[in-house]
């Protein structure tokens, strides 16, 4: 758990990753993302189709409900807002696995480029 105490979920307590990794606090909060993602060079009216159903999905009482029950937080970005938190999302965790002396392979040899 990337949080700051362990989560008790029902009957399973979840250990907090601090206490392995006790120099997490100086890249939290951060959150996680998952996402829906498709090609930049996707036809720009693909982009808008797939856009709209997306707007759609996210506002259905059904995804609200869902998201509850597994703990989820929905935020709905999408396009170049979306491209923004997921590079940020990527260049962060890949950094911190660094500094916390965890990387298998250099951030830097995946093209990503230390902030």
């Amino acid at each position: 758990m990337l949080t700051a105490a362990d989560v008790t979920l029902g009957d399973i307590t979840i250990p907090t990753a601090f206490g392995v990794y006790p120099d997490l606090e100086n890249y939290l909060p951060l959150k996680q993302a998952i996402g829906f993602a498709m090609h930049a060079s996707a036809p720009d009216e693909a982009k808008s189709v797939i856009t709209s159903a997306f707007k759609k999905a996210m506002a259905a009482a059904v995804v609200a409900d869902w998201a509850q029950s597994n703990f989820y937080d929905l935020s709905g970005q999408s396009g170049k807002e979306a491209s923004r938190l997921f590079n940020r999302l990527e260049v962060t965790f890949a950094w911190a696995l660094v500094d916390l002396q965890s990387a298998k392979v250099s951030p830097v040899d995946l093209g990503i480029n230390k902030p």
